[in-house]
C-alpha cells in the first residue's frame, strides 16, 4: 500500500534529497501519544502493555527496522520482501515504532557484559556523521546498566536521524529503535562544534535513561 500521511505523526512519508539531486523516501513512525491507533487496532494507553510479532513488506531497496532485531527476511511472489521480527518486550503502544528507508548505519556490538549491537542509520549522504553518536550511545548504555543494576532489555538499540523539518519532537525513546531530528543526533567533526557534540551527549543520554524509567518502568498514564 501507498503511504500517503505526511503530518509527523502515525505511520508517516519523510524524504531527503541524495548526493544526485534526487528525492528518496522512507516511512518512519511517531506513536506517542495515542497515535499507534491509526496503524493498527490497539487499546492505546500507557498503563496497558503487551508483547508485538512486527512483520513489515517492502520493496527489495529498502531496509525494515522495528523495535526488536530481525529474525528472517523472505521475498516474495510480488517481488517485495517481507522482513518478521523477533517478539518484543511487553510494552506501551506509543513505543511500537518501525522504519522503511535506505539509510546508511554505523554498527558497534558491544559484548561485555553481554552482546547488544548499537547503530545510527541516516540518509547516505551523512554517513560520515555517525560515529560519535554510536560511541556515546554505547557508553551510556552500559553505564546505565551498571547504576540500575539491570540489563537492556534486547540484543540491540538504532538510532534513527529523521529530517528536521520531517519530525516534530527532538527525539522518541521508542524502545530499540530511537528516532531524533538531524540536529540531535548527527555529530560532524569537521564542522561541528563543541555546542552540537554536548547537545547529542544530552539527547542520547536522556532517551536512552528512557530506555530503562519510561520503557522497562512505565507509567500509568499521562
Amino acid at each position: 500500500n501507498s503511504l500517503e500521511r505526511n503530518d509527523q505523526a502515525g505511520f508517516y512519508l519523510s524524504s531527503y534529497v541524495n548526493d544526485a539531486g534526487e528525492t528518496k523516501f522512507l516511512g518512519v513512525t511517531q506513536f506517542e501519544s495515542c497515535d499507534a491507533r491509526s496503524s493498527f487496532p490497539c487499546y492505546d494507553e500507557p498503563g496497558l502493555k503487551t508483547t508485538y510479532d512486527v512483520r513489515i513488506a517492502c520493496g527489495l531497496e529498502y531496509t525494515a527496522k522495528s523495535n526488536a532485531p530481525a529474525a528472517g527476511i523472505q521475498i516474495l511472489s510480488n517481488g517485495k520482501k517481507l522482513t518478521t521480527f523477533q517478539r518484543s518486550p511487553r510494552m506501551q503502544t506509543y513505543l511500537v515504532a518501525f522504519l522503511v528507508s535506505d539509510f546508511a548505519n554505523e554498527r558497534e556490538v558491544s559484548k561485555e557484559p553481554h552482546q547488544v549491537a548499537v547503530s545510527t542509520l541516516a540518509r547516505p549522504t551523512a554517513s560520515h556523521a555517525l560515529t560519535y553518536s554510536v560511541d556515546a550511545s554505547v557508553k551510556f548504555l552500559r553505564e546505565m546498566e551498571k547504576y540500575f543494576d539491570q540489563s537492556y532489555a534486547m540484543t540491540k538499540i538504532d538510532n534513527v536521524a529523521v529530517a528536521n523539518g520531517d519530525f516534530a519532537a527532538g527525539a522518541m525513546e521508542n524502545w530499540g529503535l530511537v528516532t531524533y531530528r538531524e540536529s540531535t543526533i548527527l555529530f560532524d567533526p569537521e564542522i561541528h562544534g563543541e555546542n552540537v557534540q554536548l547537545s547529542v551527549v544530552g539527547i542520547v543520554g536522556h532517551e536512552y535513561t528512557h530506555q530503562f524509567f519510561g520503557n522497562l518502568l512505565a507509567p500509568k498514564w499521562w
